[in-house]
């Protein structure tokens, strides 16, 4: 019993220490990114229209005065995201070190296609993208979880962070992608009933005290944080020798992976990061574990980064546009205002020349008459003229051209003008247009590049995950850059089958290579471009400018042209169309490569009907031909070879039924057979000739 107490004391004591580094760091995380924070939230609530200072605004609305907002700002957001859209960077892993390969590099890359597609990565990327553009900061998240409800294995997902302001990360970390920090948080705020349910055995205790954690609980709420950090572990790295068959193998390894019988050439102490994981409140460790990889799986998307006093800053798009935006609104607030406390333009006339239709002249400002009729009135003799309405009111220029220079104001200060927005300018010429474009996206390309360092890490985490991930022999799935899937065998020898496939060795079969994950050293680049779906349509139209200067163009890359339109079944119609391409330009194909044989073969059999044909020619022409059978017998082979050459044609074609190939096979049978007897017949006719000639049997 007293061992007992002994370690759940030690327990208790570890979990104290755990939970205590952890808020300290959390508090200290908060505190460094609080300025940031409350900054970026301001301008999310700004570009989504709360724009009037909270003083300004319930001091107009006492008085019944309007706080108009028109706002120009968020379509410059939409501009920055939308580009970042349709010019998404691409993460392609690239080898290092002699014992990494180019094919092994494109199946890393076919890998984390496949993990972006399955996780809908985009909408992580696009979501990061939008809060760095609005809020200053997005985030980007690596996670694993179980294929299915019914496997074990691991599959590595890319997740979004919809809360910007719920993470937090190691206030040392210098690097803008965040690689260097040791320690993250990655928070949320939990009705403390729903809490109960999902963890019962969890410790309540100082949920009630707020002295020292006043975020973490409420009356009702209860802040629960997901933390990783860091941990290095010291271990022996080891080079090492050992015989096979009698030649020396040298390998670098851990020490404890080295073969008892090597021999160690040399070693070194190295310190290994080791990334652990828990999930905590203020008063308990709801859950503890060791992840896979060496980095913290959360990296940030910055926007503006600036560094004043020590001190690290960041700043949204609209942020240094917020002051025009406020004069905008309330100079056309002032402008509207003005109109608006003016009186309508009313009809002014004498006392008693509205007395006889007196409604019609009151509702003459809401009212359209075809006619108004007055009373005439005459003073001191003199007639008086008929009712004349007042000029209308008018608001200041003054408010309007204050109002326009404003809207000037803020596209300075974002640096996109209004070619950067689309709108028509004065520039004629398609250079000069493209230029002032190219102004503004120079002005925010900024944010492009830093979405594509954030994405450059997340490569980096996926290549160092993929191999401990699928660390077994299996087959996974790969795409390729226009979406087409391939199955390719990982850890284990394969080979081809005869469509060229990559399938795992089997007995007899030719290796034709080794895709070993965690062998060699990969690093990560990555490229921005238009999508895939763009860089297709770009190609067909510029394989069609090419045509139009020399035809020959569509003779050699006519499937290739097809393939490029966004039409339906163009895949259908380029595989048709190679069917009758000249094999010589498909290249290594398979297919091309079996078409290639069966011409070849059919120029065999027409070049043999034709010497047939001869043979039949000559025997008809220069002499009598005596024996029947052997004239048959050359017919029957003509047939033959006919009907070979027929089937050939259907099978490269692929357009015969398959009805017509059974009766094409049946007749070649049936030919054969008949052959066979005309040969028996006419070996019977030339032995009953050769006897006669002799007199002796044969």
């Amino acid at each position: 019993m007293k061992e007992k107490n002994g370690k759940t004391k030690q327990a208790e004591n570890k979990t104290s220490e755990l939970l205590k580094t952890a808020m300290d760091r959390f508090q200290a995380a908060q505190e460094y990114c609080d300025a940031d924070y409350k900054r970026g939230q301001e301008d999310v609530n700004f570009v989504l229209g709360d724009q009037w200072p909270q003083k300004i605004k319930e001091q107009r609305q006492s008085e019944g005065r309007p706080c108009l907002t028109e706002n120009r700002l968020m379509p410059f957001v939409h501009q920055v995201v939308n580009q970042i859209r349709q010019a998404r960077p691409a993460i392609r892993p690239k080898p290092v070190d002699s014992n990494a390969d180019v094919d092994t590099a494109e199946v890393l890359q076919g890998i984390i296609r496949n993990i972006e597609t399955s996780s809908d990565a985009e909408t992580a990327y696009d979501t990061a993208a939008y809060n760095a553009v609005s809020a200053s900061i997005g985030w980007i998240r690596v996670n694993t979880q179980y294929a299915d409800e019914r496997s074990f294995d691991q599959e590595l997902c890319i997740e979004r962070v919809l809360n910007p302001f719920s993470v937090l990360l190691d206030p040392n970390a210098k690097r803008l992608d965040g690689a260097d920090a040791n320690y993250a948080f990655i928070f949320d705020d939990m009705d403390i009933e729903e809490f109960k349910e999902l963890y019962p055995d969890a410790s309540t205790e100082g949920f009630e005290v707020s002295d020292e954690h006043t975020d973490w609980t409420s009356e009702d709420k209860i802040r629960i944080a997901e933390y990783y950090y860091r941990e290095y572990e010291t271990k022996t790295l080891v080079r090492w020798r050992v015989n096979v068959l009698g030649e020396p193998i040298e390998q670098i390894s851990l020490i404890d992976v080295m073969p008892e019988n090597a021999e160690i050439i040399e070693e070194r102490s190295v310190e290994i990061p080791v990334i652990k994981y828990c999930k905590i409140t203020a008063a308990d460790v709801l859950e503890e574990t060791e992840v896979l990889g060496k980095y913290i799986p959360i990296v940030p998307v910055v926007g503006f980064e600036t560094w004043r006093d020590g001190k690290r800053e960041l700043y949204s798009l609209i942020h240094q546009a917020k002051d025009p935006q406020s004069m905008f609104n309330y100079w056309k607030t002032a402008s509207t205002e003005v109109v608006a406390l003016q009186p309508k333009a009313p009809f002014v006339g004498a006392v008693g020349q509205f007395n006889s239709k007196a409604q019609q002249w009151v509702n003459a400002n809401r009212e359209n008459y075809a006619f108004l009729e007055y009373d005439p009135v005459i003073i001191d003799g003199v007639p008086m003229p008929p009712p004349q309405r007042q000029a209308p009111p008018t608001s200041s220029g003054i408010q309007l051209q204050e109002a326009m220079a404003a809207a000037d104001g803020i596209k300075a200060s974002l640096g996109m003008y209004d070619a950067s927005m689309g709108e028509q300018t004065n520039d004629i010429s398609g250079k000069a247009i493209i230029a002032r474009q190219l102004e503004g996206d120079n002005s925010t390309f900024h944010f492009v590049d830093n979405l594509s360092t954030a994405m450059k890490h997340v490569g980096r985490i996926l290549v160092d995950l993929i191999p401990k991930v699928y660390s077994e022999a299996r087959i996974v799935r790969i795409l390729g850059e226009d979406g087409t899937e391939n199955m390719v065998p990982v850890n284990q020898p394969y080979g081809k089958d005869q469509k060229g496939n990559k399938v795992p060795l089997e007995p007899g079969m030719p290796q034709e290579g080794f895709h070993k994950l965690d062998a060699g050293k990969y690093d990560v680049v990555v490229e921005v471009g238009p999508a895939y779906a763009t860089r297709r349509q770009e190609a067909a139209n510029a394989i069609l400018e090419l045509s139009r200067a020399d035809s020959r163009v569509l003779e050699v890359a006519g499937d290739i042209f097809i393939k490029s339109l966004d039409i339906p079944n163009a895949e259908e119609i380029a595989k048709r169309l190679r069917a009758i391409m000249d094999p010589a330009l498909l290249g290594d194909d398979v297919e091309a490569q079996r078409l290639q044989t069966m011409q070849q073969g059919l120029a065999q059999l027409e070049q043999q009907l034709k010497e047939t044909q001869a043979a039949l020619d000559a025997k008809k022409n220069n002499q009598e031909f005596e024996n029947q059978l052997e004239l048959k017998k050359l017919e029957i082979d003509s047939a033959k070879t006919m009907a070979e050459i027929k089937k050939i044609e259907a099978e490269i074609n692929q357009s015969i039924p398959a009805a017509s190939m059974q009766d094409i096979a049946a007749a070649i049978t049936e030919l054969k057979a008949q052959s066979d007897d005309i040969n028996a017949a006419f070996d019977l006719f030339l032995s009953a000739q050769e006897e006669k000639a002799t007199g002796e049997p044969i």
